[in-house]
C-alpha cells in the first residue's frame, strides 16, 4: 500500500515511494493556493493486503474545527463488495477489501471544505493461501461419525473455522463437530439430508475447503477391515501400495486412517519404508467404528548399494508473482542416490508449463501451483506456489534504498524545481529488483 498526503504541489514534491506497491493518485491542490484546511491520511499496517483482509485508516483535517470527513472507494461513499467496504465513524475507518485482486483509491474527504481531500492508493494481493479436506464426500447413517482432516498451505498460521451448514461447529439438525486444530470428527443428524463441511483459514478468511455429506437415516455398522496386500517386502526407503476394504451392514462409511510401527503411510495408503532393515506392521483402522482394523506385514531388506534412488525434488524460485499471461523460467534440483536421473516432468495447474520449465500465467487473477515430478520416481516432487494477479504487481522484496537528492539523480525537492526526471531515473534504477526510492 502507498500512501500520498499532499501539500506542496506535485512538480515540488520528493516522495517515499515503495516500489510495487500500488499505482493510484490523491487530489492534489493548485499551485499558489493558499487554503486553511486541509486533509491528510494514515493507515495500519501500511503494506499490501489480500482478499478479503482489512487495514484501519485514520484522516486528521486541520485548518477547521469541523474535522468531519466522508470515506469512498473509488468514489462509491462507504464502498461496495466489488471495490471494497468502509466501516466506521468520524475520522477512522475500517477498509475490507473484496475478494478479487487489484488496485482500489481510499478517500477521505473535508466536510468544512469538500474540495480538501487526502487519498490512500491500496493494492489487494492474491492470497498464497491454499485449504484442502480429506475426504471431500462422505455418506454417513443417522448418528454416525466421520473424521474430517484440514490441510493448510501458503502460511505458518494453520488455523481454521470449523462450520456446517454455515453454523460454526455445527447444530442438532446440520450434525456437530467435536474436536479442534487439523481434525474433527463430525457426527450425522437424525434426520437425512444432506450437508456441507467447511474449513474457513484464519490466516485468510477468503480461503476455505469444503466437503459434501449425504445422510441416509439408515442405520449401519462395520463388520471388519481388510488390507491388501497382506504382505509387502520392501528394501529400506522404498514404497508400496496398501489398498483397504471395508466391510459392514447398511450405508456405513469405508473410510480407514493408517498408521505404521517404523515406516511412514499417508492417507492414501503409500507406504514408505523405515531407512533400516527389518519388519514392521501396517494397521488400517475403520473411522466409523474404530475397534475394527486390518493388518498387513512388511519385511524390509538392506537397500542395494548400486542401485540409483531419488530422495527428493526442489523448484526454483519456490513462490513468485506474475501478471495475467505474463511468463517465467522454474529449474528444477533433483537429489539422490547412485546414477539417478535429473529429468523431471512440468505441470501447473491452470496456467501452462513447457518442458523446460518456461510458465505461461493464466489469462485470470489467482493462484496457481508449478509441480515438476522426477521422471525416474513418480513419487517424488516439488512445487512453487504462483499468485496472479492483475495491474500493478508488488516489485521482488528489496532493502535497497535510494534517495534521489544525491547523485547521479540530483532532486531539488525546494517546491519549485521540476524533479520529475530525477525520480523517473531513480525509479528505472530498481527495475527488477525492488527497493525503496
Amino acid at each position: 500500500m502507498r500512501i500520498r498526503n499532499v501539500h506542496t504541489p506535485i512538480w515540488g514534491l520528493v516522495a517515499a515511494v515503495v516500489l510495487g506497491l500500488g499505482c493510484g493518485g490523491e487530489s492534489v491542490p493548485a499551485k499558489g493556493s493558499a487554503a486553511s484546511v486541509s486533509v491528510t491520511l494514515d493507515a495500519n499496517p501500511k503494506t499490501p493486503i489480500t482478499q478479503g483482509g482489512s487495514v484501519s485508516f485514520t484522516a486528521t483535517v486541520s485548518g477547521s474545527a469541523n474535522t468531519a470527513v466522508t470515506w469512498t472507494v473509488d468514489n462509491v461513499v462507504g464502498g461496495n463488495t466489488t471495490v471494497g467496504t468502509l466501516v466506521g465513524a468520524g475520522v477512522t475507518a475500517t477498509y475490507t477489501a473484496p475478494a478479487t485482486a487489484g488496485a482500489h483509491t481510499i478517500k477521505a474527504t473535508s466536510a468544512a471544505d469538500p474540495s480538501k481531500s487526502a487519498s490512500v492508493d491500496v493494492t489487494v494481493t492474491a492470497s498464497l493461501v491454499q485449504v484442502s479436506l480429506n475426504p471431500v464426500t462422505a455418506t454417513l447413517a443417522s448418528g454416525a461419525t466421520q473424521a474430517f482432516t484440514v490441510t493448510v498451505s501458503g502460511t505458518t498460521n494453520a488455523a481454521v473455522t470449523w462450520s456446517v451448514d454455515g453454523v460454526t461447529g455445527g447444530n442438532a439438525s446440520a450434525g456437530t463437530l467435536a474436536g479442534t486444530g487439523a481434525t474433527v470428527t463430525y457426527t450425522a443428524p437424525t434426520a437425512p439430508g444432506g450437508h456441507t463441511i467447511k474449513a474457513t483459514s484464519a490466516a485468510d478468511p477468503s480461503r476455505n475447503a469444503t466437503a459434501s455429506v449425504t445422510v441416509t437415516g439408515t442405520s449401519s455398522s462395520v463388520t471388519g477391515v481388510s488390507v491388501s496386500p497382506g504382505t509387502l517386502s520392501l528394501t529400506a526407503g522404498a514404497q508400496g501400495q496398501f489398498t483397504p476394504t471395508v466391510s459392514g451392514t447398511g450405508s456405513y462409511s469405508t473410510a480407514v486412517t493408517w498408521s505404521a510401527l517404523r515406516g511412514r503411510i499417508t492417507s492414501a495408503g503409500v507406504y514408505t519404508a523405515p531407512s533400516t532393515s527389518g519388519s514392521d506392521l501396517v494397521t488400517a483402522t475403520s473411522v466409523q467404528d474404530n475397534t475394527k482394523t486390518g493388518i498387513a506385514a512388511v519385511t524390509v531388506t538392506p537397500p542395494d548399494p548400486g542401485k540409483p534412488t531419488i530422495t527428493g525434488v526442489t523448484v526454483s524460485p519456490a513462490s513468485w508473482i506474475l501478471g495475467a499471461s505474463e511468463q517465467k523460467t522454474f529449474t528444477a534440483t533433483v537429489t539422490g542416490t547412485g546414477a539417478f536421473s535429473p529429468g523431471v516432468t512440468w505441470s501447473a495447474q491452470r496456467g501452462n508449463i513447457d518442458t523446460k520449465g518456461l510458465y505461461t500465467a493464466p489469462g485470470s487473477i489467482g493462484s496457481d501451483v508449478v509441480t515438476a515430478t522426477s521422471s525416474a520416481d513418480a513419487t517424488k516432487s516439488g512445487v512453487s506456489a504462483i499468485s496472479v494477479q492483475t495491474g500493478c504487481a508488488p516489485a521482488p522484496t528489496s532493502a535497497q534504498v535510494v534517495n534521489v537528492r544525491n547523485a547521479p539523480y540530483g532532486a531539488k525537492g525546494d517546491g519549485s524545481t521540476d524533479d520529475t526526471a530525477a525520480i523517473q531515473a531513480a525509479v528505472n534504477a530498481m527495475a527488477g529488483s525492488g527497493g525503496t526510492v
